[in-house]
């Protein structure tokens, strides 16, 4: 039986003594006890709403769940982890059930919070739950810079996430960089990865190193044969066309492309890119997976002597 000097003590202006009573009714197991915690978990003192969190937990009624999905977005970190530990004890892996879905909404809006880690925990918990009604809020959250949404675009694997994540490769901030090559490393790996495989592709002409070598490990983690897939097929012409970009990096990464696709319509394009003074080693490379016997052609003639002057 709850003593009335408990309850009395849980509206004590002495949050030492709110903090006991919260304890106290954990243990007691008391049929009230569970309505008597659940207010704790809005009280001004976050050791009374961690513990507060923890004996509901502990207790393991299920009409504390909707209350605890509230305290995942505390301000403080270990009433978040004491509500995390609750839910998991009343509801298993509440995050991959029901629960979880019907608490989509509410881990969305919590992406606005003006506190940064409550912003943070929410992208994690929306990746955690993988709903696809995360993906669009959840770029908009990677574009303000949340390194945890990049992670969480990652965990959901939709193929949404794919150009917000490359273009987030370019940011100064080294977390959301390291975030967003980690992620897609993950989309890639994941179920959805082949149907990535078109943007992958075309992130191999971006001006941006960092975008290019990670697309290509992403593609490398879908097919080890992506050279040979209808995505670099369909892409051939803008190879083509790459061999002529602005960027020296764009340039050989195009012919590596090339080479490696096998494709003859690219003969002619790398013999005359031997004479690109920054791309002539990924050309030359490039002929010799396309065709081992290239020198002795007609045209590799007549461009070699070229070459070697624009190389001297």
């Amino acid at each position: 039986m709850i003593l009335w000097w408990t309850v009395r003590q849980l509206r004590s202006h002495n949050w030492p003594k709110r903090l006991r009573a919260a304890k106290t009714l954990a243990r007691s197991r008391h049929p009230q006890a569970v309505q008597l915690l659940i207010p704790l978990l809005k009280d001004e003192q976050f050791y009374v709403r961690e513990a507060a969190a923890l004996g509901l937990g502990a207790l393991g009624n299920t009409h504390a769940a909707e209350p605890l999905l509230s305290s995942l977005m505390d301000i403080d970190r270990r009433v978040r982890e004491a509500a995390d530990k609750a839910l998991t004890q009343i509801a298993g892996d509440w995050k991959k059930s029901e629960l979880g879905r019907n608490a989509v909404p509410s881990f969305i809006a919590a992406l606005g919070s003006r506190d940064l880690l409550v912003k943070y925990h929410a992208a994690s918990t929306l990746g955690a739950i993988g709903d696809p009604r995360a993906v669009e809020p959840l770029v908009q959250a990677l574009k303000q810079k949340n390194s945890a949404a990049a992670y969480a675009l990652g965990r959901i694997g939709d193929v949404r996430g794919v150009q917000p994540l490359l273009d987030a490769i370019k940011e100064r901030d080294p977390n959301v960089r390291d975030a967003a090559q980690k992620a897609l490393a993950s989309l890639a790996s994941g179920p959805n990865g082949r149907q990535a495989t078109y943007a992958f592709v075309a992130a191999l002409q971006d001006s941006d190193w960092n975008v290019r070598t990670t697309a290509e490990k992403a593609l490398a983690s879908v097919d080890t044969h992506w050279p040979q897939s209808e995505a670099v097929r369909t892409a051939i012409p803008a190879f083509l066309a790459a061999l002529k970009n602005a960027s020296s990096g764009v340039r050989s990464t195009a012919a590596k492309v090339l080479g490696l696709a096998g494709d003859q319509r690219a003969l002619g394009p790398l013999l005359q890119a031997l004479l690109d003074d920054s791309a002539h080693h990924a050309a030359e490379e490039a002929l010799s997976k396309l065709d081992p016997t290239w020198m002795r052609s007609r045209e590799a003639k007549s461009i070699i002597p070229a070459a070697i002057m624009a190389l001297t």
